[in-house]
């Protein structure tokens, strides 16, 4: 069997609570212990079995299993990618906030070295649960918040801006700052915008909630402070300026990453195992990505196989992409030239058709 350098794997095994309208993943329901434990374990150490390095990584909300810290455990066991920072464990609260003892969750995650929290706010209460499409979210991740100082672990809360909860954004911080006891004397806060890929909820979402420069006037000095320069840098127009430009510095990786060497798996609670084209391996959305067949029916070496054969679709450079779709006029804000490229390969790809084709001899 061939052996690859890495493999990220991305575990489609718990679901989420949450459906999110700006969510790359496609996370949603059903969502609880869709795969258990002795069955990941299987996966992983399948894999495992081909990967000098393994990243495993359980999508979507992890604390939506119920056995979310050994599936925690599990993972950590099973990787060997010296970057991965296993010290931080990114949650939307689902899991924590609802357990019988939320305060022995945290005290379990802090046990195998958690040491930081990731959550993701979306405004106050009534925006956050509009946001997420679920009544409770913004309860459940607040309790989670105020919980982790009392079981030494810090915060790092992201807000995600939109046209809609921008008045929401000074409050977010006095709620934050308002946490105290963070075990490093801090609880950090993070301002940003999604990154579009190709789905529905970002095309949505590109139309009626991402932000313009006039929308983020309140916050200027905020934004400006976090991010740099001005609030009219990061509209499209500017990007598209920039990428045009032959004396601008700026520029985007081009080639895709060498497939001999690695690959970017996706399975799922039914084993099936997928991979995205590049720039997308990290996604998990559904536009474009290749089957490559059933983990348990197929086994793994035909699996490798196909994904060593399977060719690549060749994308527009970025530059390419910018002068045939991009919009000099536009005013919607992206926080780096990638989402735009994102952006303009959707529409390259409505254009010339899908990205990714399952195998004909994969299991249906």
């Amino acid at each position: 069997m061939a052996r690859l350098e890495y493999i990220k794997l991305s575990l489609q095994i718990a679901g989420c609570p949450n459906t999110c309208r700006h969510c790359k993943d496609g996370g949603r329901p059903p969502f609880g212990a869709l795969m258990g434990l002795a069955d990941t374990r299987w996966v992983l150490e399948q894999f495992r079995s081909v990967a000098d390095m393994l990243l495993p990584c359980v999508y979507f909300e992890p604390t939506a299993h119920p056995e979310m810290v050994a599936l925690w455990e599990l993972s950590r066991e099973f990787s060997n990618d010296p970057e991965m920072d296993w010290s931080v464990f990114s949650t939307n609260g689902y899991g924590i906030a609802n357990a019988d003892d939320p305060e022995a969750v945290l005290q379990r995650l802090h046990a195998t070295g958690v040491r930081r929290l990731v959550l993701t706010l979306h405004g106050e209460r009534q925006h956050h649960d509009w946001f997420v499409r679920r009544s409770g979210a913004f309860d459940d991740i607040w309790q989670t918040a105020r919980l982790c100082a009392p079981c030494g672990l810090s915060t790092h809360s992201n807000f995600y801006v939109d046209r809609r909860n921008v008045a929401d954004f000074e409050p977010f911080l006095d709620r934050v700052a308002a946490l105290g006891g963070a075990t490093d004397g801090q609880a950090e806060t993070y301002l940003g915008l999604p990154d579009f890929l190709p789905s529905p909820r970002l095309r949505t979402y590109e139309q009626t909630l991402r932000p313009r420069p006039a929308d983020l006037e309140p916050i200027r000095h905020h934004v400006c402070e976090r991010w740099g320069g001005d609030l009219e840098d990061y509209t499209e127009g500017s990007w598209v300026s920039r990428l045009l430009d032959p004396a601008d510095s700026l520029a985007l990786p081009e080639q895709p990453r060498d497939q001999a060497k690695g690959a970017a798996f996706i399975v799922d609670a039914a084993f099936d195992i997928y991979e995205m084209p590049w720039p997308y391996a990290w996604s998990m959305m559904r536009h474009g990505r290749v089957r490559h067949g059933n983990l348990r029916a197929d086994g793994l070496d035909a699996i490798i196989e196909r994904h060593l054969a399977w060719e690549r679709p060749h994308y527009p450079t970025a530059t390419e992409l910018a002068q045939r779709y991009g919009d000099r006029n536009s005013d919607l804000m992206h926080r780096n030239p990638m989402s735009l490229r994102a952006k303009w390969i959707d529409r390259w790809l409505a254009e010339h058709g899908s990205a990714g084709t399952a195998h004909a001899s994969a299991s249906p």
